[in-house]
């Protein structure tokens, strides 16, 4: 951790200064950590195979173009030209559209097949938006009040207009769902520093390696890739904040669609906890009991990438509540060379945060909660996590890998369900450069790890 590299005489004073200076800055960038805007590399769970989900995907979907959905709260900013564009504002007023985003540049459908699963030639597969439509727009949350015997309500043409909006958009993701092979949807949340474009991009990335199966959504809130380190941070939390409502009104239309089977979510970073901060208001505006929220909001798995939230704080807001039973799977991913979160911890003098939580940091009782499967923790020691170690969910082939295995099949963790992940002694799971193509010897250790999947409560989870 930075912390530990301050020298403590004076004369250091400059030595320690520019060490926090490139520190932070390199913080608020690897907090962002946006990707190239091309295929991340073949996932290894495809090495080898003569025959990969993006070979056998539905025919309405064997095309170098995709359509990526978009909630979100961001000011519009449109081009000069009139181009839907979308800026780092806060709008009272949430939208809710599509991308098409290309992907091969000028490839034919077999030659991006073929091209993506093979680890020499994906991650040169460039990947591109070439439009952004807004297809519904919500009225403002901040209208005019009214009173209607003596309770304050929002005025008439308010309610009527948001009714409208909810049922545009259930309307256009239903006709979503019936084309698909699978009637659920993929959801990602991005962290700081990320422009609009920017979760489109990690989205369609994700969803293509994944064999494009069901519906793929970003939510995309105001955070600004565009100011400077601290205050760019700073602006993001807060971004962060204001975002929630709608993060949370989103959730709650998308689930009432008639045809949606299953929501599955993958948040990043600052991302985590935008969502797991709706998801608790949800849950207490449901009732409060899990398995009622876990039915209403037809949740499967939730990934939490990276997470940028303090252990302490984490664990207060989502263990009372039984906020981690919504899901019917809860994983995180965490790895002790991420050295956003490491800087994360030093700047707000964390005693461990989420994204580099190690097992000598629970307790016995949360060691205990781990082995009787309140979530699966994935501690990524891999040897290339990509830049600052922070966005390895999407960048390393082994991460992206395990993500594909749950995401895509729904997976338990364990070498017995086809996940061999290690399980050590403090009930976290441990992910290998290779994975999930580990040798015998891994898969023994594994074996005699004891762990493995115990469904979570009498609502059927997988």
């Amino acid at each position: 951790m930075i912390a530990n590299t301050f020298p403590a005489s004076k004369p250091a004073t400059r030595d320690w200064r520019r060490v926090l200076v490139f520190g932070v800055i390199g913080f608020a960038f690897a907090l962002g950590a946006c990707h190239s805007h091309t295929l991340p590399m073949t996932p290894n769970v495809y090495a080898g195979l003569e025959s990969a989900p993006l070979e056998n995907v539905p025919e309405a979907y064997q095309t170098t173009e995709i359509e990526v959905l978009f909630a979100t709260d961001r000011t519009r900013a449109d081009s000069a030209q009139g181009n839907v564009r979308y800026g780092a504002g806060r709008s009272p007023s949430m939208a809710f559209g599509r991308c098409v985003v290309s992907i091969g540049g000028g490839r034919m459908w077999q030659e991006v097949v073929h091209d993506s699963l093979d680890p020499r030639k994906s991650t040169k597969v460039p990947v591109e938006i070439m439009a952004r439509e807004e297809l519904v727009r919500f009225p403002t949350t901040l209208g005019p009040l009214v009173f209607v015997d003596g309770k304050p309500s929002d005025a008439s043409h308010l309610l009527e207009s948001r009714a409208g909006a909810e049922a545009e958009m259930i309307e256009a993701l239903t006709r979503r769902l019936e084309l698909a092979d699978r009637k659920e949807v993929f959801l990602y949340v991005h962290g700081i520093h990320n422009g609009f474009d920017d979760a489109v991009y990690t989205m369609a990335q994700l969803w293509h390696m994944m064999g494009r199966v069901g519906v793929p959504v970003v939510y995309t809130w105001p955070a600004n890739p565009e100011l400077g380190p601290l205050r760019g941070y700073t602006h993001d939390r807060e971004s962060g904040e204001f975002t929630v409502y709608h993060l949370r009104e989103f959730i709650r239309v998308l689930a009432q669609s008639p045809n949606l089977e299953r929501l599955h979510v993958i948040a990043h970073s600052r991302g985590t906890d935008v969502f797991t901060t709706a998801l608790r208001e949800l849950h207490l505006q449901m009732g409060g009991d899990w398995s009622v929220s876990r039915e209403r909001l037809k949740f499967g798995q939730l990934i939490l990438a990276a997470p940028d939230m303090d252990l302490e704080i984490a664990a207060q807001r989502l263990r009372p509540d039984m906020v981690t039973f919504v899901p019917e799977r809860l994983t995180m991913y965490v790895s002790e060379h991420d050295k956003a979160i490491g800087i994360a911890e030093w700047l707000f003098s964390s005693i461990t945060r989420l994204g580099r939580l190690r097992g000598g940091s629970l307790s016995k009782t949360q060691r205990g909660n781990l082995k009787n499967n309140m979530m699966d923790v994935i501690d990524a020691q891999i040897s290339n996590p990509g830049p600052y170690g922070h966005s390895y969910f999407i960048d390393n082939p082994a991460v992206l890998s395990d993500v594909v295995l749950i995401f895509r099949d729904g997976l338990a963790a364990g070498a017995e369900h086809g996940r061999p992940l290690i399980r050590d002694e403090s009930g976290m799971w441990i992910l290998k450069d290779g994975y999930p193509n580990i040798s015998s010897d891994e898969h023994a250790a594994a074996g005699r790890s004891g762990g493995g999947y115990v469904p979570r409560g009498p609502a059927g989870a997988r």
